[in-house]
């Protein structure tokens, strides 16, 4: 769906969000708009701009607030920048990795990046600056309060932005991606993340969030009635590719490509070179979290590290 006036949705006099392949939350205080998150390539930074200009004539976008630094959420910023006088917010990990592009290729690769992830969709090419590093906090505007919400597990420093209408008491919670919706899981059987224990942590805390609104990264909007079984998807995905892993492991002693190879076979998924990366990236990050938690161990044996399960 494009950026413009009719992905537009009011969820209140101050709050609001454009439906898009990446969600952006649009917050409307003292004649000052901020944006939650700012879509998957600098065209949309742009027609968000004009779709505003129509929809709130007068009032100028004074920041972004970036839930987390992945380039599908952040590189609208990159034409945002360019106006006089718009802030940027983020988490300190989030600043600092968005100052940085390169390293999130570089995270899937383990080391320098292959020519795949040049795509602007997967790396920013360039900066984006922050100007106002969020934690554990509120910031309260003339007409929304904002409070902050840390959200581990999907990536580093991602931040989940409760806004709360002053006038009309009305909440919505901006999650980025440490929820997706069921549109997104259907589609996509394995979500990237880091961690999936803090994801799990994540998603209940999200749950148990009082508001009118869930909108996660990727999807449709939520309501209280529709959280709790979006939330027990999610969760529910990372126990079901966890099982799978330990069911793959206990066939014998494992490398993580093999295990990547029979998780694609599984899946009917005929892996391509990015896939390959960032599943593969997924996959490792389980794997470590199982070992932290004693459900698998690794050894290197003739020069091969090697994973097998211990429960």
């Amino acid at each position: 769906m494009a950026i413009d006036e009719a992905s537009f949705e009011r969820l209140s006099q101050h709050i609001g969000m454009f439906r898009h392949s990446t969600n952006i939350g649009v917050i409307l205080s003292g004649g000052k708009i901020f944006l939650i998150d700012s879509g998957p390539s600098k065209e949309d930074g742009k027609r968000a701009e004009e779709a505003l200009s129509s929809l709130f004539p007068g009032a100028k976008i004074a920041a972004v607030i970036h839930t987390h630094s992945h380039a599908d959420h952040c590189s609208g910023s990159l034409y945002l920048k360019s106006i006089p006088g718009v802030q940027f917010w983020a988490s300190a990990q989030s600043a600092r990795i968005m100052e940085i592009p390169s390293a999130v290729p570089s995270l899937y690769c383990g080391g320098t990046a292959v020519t795949e992830f040049d795509d602007p969709q997967f790396t920013l090419p360039e900066p984006v600056r922050t100007d106002r590093i969020t934690g554990d906090e509120e910031a309260d505007l003339e007409d929304v309060t904002l409070q902050f919400i840390s959200l581990p597990g999907h990536f580093f420093g991602q931040t989940g932005i409760l806004a709360r209408d002053k006038k009309s008491g009305t909440r919505a919670l901006f999650a980025g991606d440490s929820l997706f919706g069921a549109e997104l899981l259907s589609r996509t059987w394995i979500p990237f993340m880091i961690s999936q224990t803090e994801f799990r942590n994540s998603v209940r805390k999200i749950e148990s969030v009082q508001t009118d609104a869930y909108i996660p990264g990727h999807g449709s909007r939520l309501d209280s009635e529709s959280i709790h079984a979006c939330a027990e998807m999610n969760i529910l995905v990372t126990y079901e590719f966890e099982s799978l892993i330990l069911k793959i492991i206990g066939t014998g002693l494992r490398r993580t490509e093999d295990i990547l190879k029979d998780i694609a076979d599984y899946a009917g998924i005929r892996l391509k070179v990015i896939p390959f990366y960032l599943i593969g990236t997924t996959l490792r990050s389980y794997l470590s979290c199982m070992e932290h938690e004693g459900k698998v161990s690794c050894e290197i044996k003739e020069n091969k590290l090697i994973w097998k399960r211990r429960i």
